[in-house]
This record gives C-alpha cells, sequence and structure tokens, in this order.
C-alpha cells in the first residue's frame, strides 16, 4: 500500500490553532450568554438532563459532580465550558454512534459495521487500511459540492439533536435580554459553534494518521490516587497523534488538555 495522500498533512501548529480557536468560540459563548445568580430548580433534574449528554454516576466527571458545578454560580461557567466540549467534540469521534455523530451518516455507520477484531499478525495492516478508507472518504465528502453545500448550512439534523440535547441542561442558565433576542442569539451562535466543531472532526479525518482526543488531566493519568485529581475538571480535550515505534504504538501528545480547579 502506497503513502498516497489526498491532503498535505497539517503541522503541530496548525492543529494548536484550530484547537485554539474552537476552544477561545466556547469560552467566549459562555462568558455571554449565562448568568450566575442562584439556580431555582432540583438539581436532580439537572443530573437527569446530563444523562443524555453522555454523563452517568460513574463518568469523569460524574452526572452528580457537573449537577453540583452547574448549580454552583462560582462554577457554573466552568462546568458549561467542560459540558460543550464534551458534546460537540465527542460528536466527531467516530467510536461514538451514528445517533449521536456530527459525522457524515455515510462513514459512521460504515465504521461501525467494520468487524474490530483482528489476528496480531493483521492488525497493522487493518488499522492502515482503515486509516487510508476514513481519510479518502473524508476526503471525497468534503469536496463534493453538495456535500459541501449542505454542512455549510446554519443547521443540519445533527446540529439541531445537538443543539435540542444541551438545551435541556443550559435553559436554566441562559442570560435573559431586556430585548426578546437574546435567547435565539444563544442558540445561534450555539449552532455556529457546534458547526466549527463538525468542520475540525473533518478535517480530522483527512488527516493522514490516527488522532485521539484525550479527557485525562495529567494528574489523573499519573495518580488515580492523586489528591488534585479530584479537583479538577478538564475543559477542553488533549489531542494526540498515534505513532509506532519499534513495533508499538505510543501516543505523541500535540495539544494538552486544558483544566481547571473546581
Amino acid at each position: 500500500m502506497d503513502d498516497f495522500s489526498p491532503v498535505e498533512r497539517l503541522d503541530d501548529s496548525q492543529f494548536r490553532r484550530h484547537m485554539q480557536n474552537l476552544e477561545e468560540l466556547i469560552h467566549q459563548h459562555v462568558e455571554n450568554h449565562y448568568h450566575n445568580r442562584a439556580y431555582t430548580g432540583r438539581q436532580e433534574d439537572l443530573k437527569v438532563a446530563l444523562t443524555r449528554c453522555g454523563y452517568t454516576d460513574q463518568s469523569e466527571p460524574s452526572s452528580q459532580t457537573m449537577a453540583a458545578l452547574l448549580v454552583n454560580p462560582s462554577k457554573r461557567n466552568t462546568a458549561i465550558r467542560s459540558l460543550l466540549a464534551s458534546v460537540i467534540l465527542k460528536a466527531v469521534d467516530l467510536k461514538n454512534g451514528p445517533e449521536d455523530s456530527l459525522l457524515p451518516d455515510v462513514i459512521t455507520q460504515f465504521y461501525h459495521m467494520i468487524p474490530k477484531k483482528r489476528r496480531a499478525n493483521e492488525k497493522d495492516a487493518f488499522n492502515k487500511a482503515l486509516a487510508r478508507w476514513r481519510q479518502l472518504s473524508a476526503y471525497l465528502l468534503s469536496h463534493n459540492s453538495s456535500h459541501h453545500e449542505s454542512s455549510l448550512q446554519s443547521t443540519d439534523l445533527a446540529t439541531e439533536r445537538i443543539l435540542e440535547t444541551l438545551s435541556t441542561v443550559l435553559k436554566p442558565f441562559i442570560r435573559s435580554s431586556r430585548s426578546e433576542s437574546q435567547s435565539p442569539t444563544q442558540m445561534d451562535n450555539l449552532a455556529s459553534i457546534i458547526q466549527e466543531g463538525k468542520e475540525f472532526g473533518m478535517l480530522l479525518l483527512e488527516q493522514p494518521g490516527t488522532w485521539v482526543l484525550g479527557w485525562e488531566s495529567a494528574a489523573k493519568r499519573n495518580s488515580k490516587m492523586d489528591p488534585r485529581a479530584s479537583k479538577e475538571i478538564v475543559v477542553f480535550p488533549s489531542l494526540g497523534e498515534v505513532v509506532n515505534r519499534g513495533g508499538r504504538e505510543d501516543l505523541r501528545v500535540i495539544v494538552d488538555v486544558l483544566k481547571e480547579n473546581i
């Protein structure tokens, strides 16, 4: 199998810039659109809504932790930043199901049809073939005029689905305005950020190599018993490239996680 690639690989600084731009969009959105007043609802209702966003009692952070942070006015913005980054970027991870994905259905559905178990002597060839299929599929779809035009629409079904899921959590915290245009502005701005996340996901699919978004802080990776780990929350994930060194797979981290104390 030759090394033909339909797109030129981005250098590390370009990946960092894409990640930084998306994180800044989320940060600015949260600063502009959510209040820090007391929450008057039931914390249990928030916990239930968070399960629709992928949080459980066993997730990190757990649904209980996220609900507690959202209720706390001083921690709310941090929690919302983490929530938005998690939901949007996990929706461009092929490992997640097609029903939760921002990626094209034809890619996600086919990916989940492929048997992933392989003999040890087949693993390397299989991974290379899978990476090549992923890259070429994303390239062909991204450069198809009709698909590209539809992807530039302000909303699509996948975006609307994620907006609806997020709104069940965010609605009590949307900042009111003297005009009645604040809520639509919040939704429109969030929809545009989801679209940015979708475009970033397609960019990763097109790139040579295998890319991993990571959600663990260094403290958690180095020591699960580190007391600092329980006082941190990841507000934006790391980006790493899977590399083969001496027959062993390793992860080369390009962008480290962004975390905040809670």
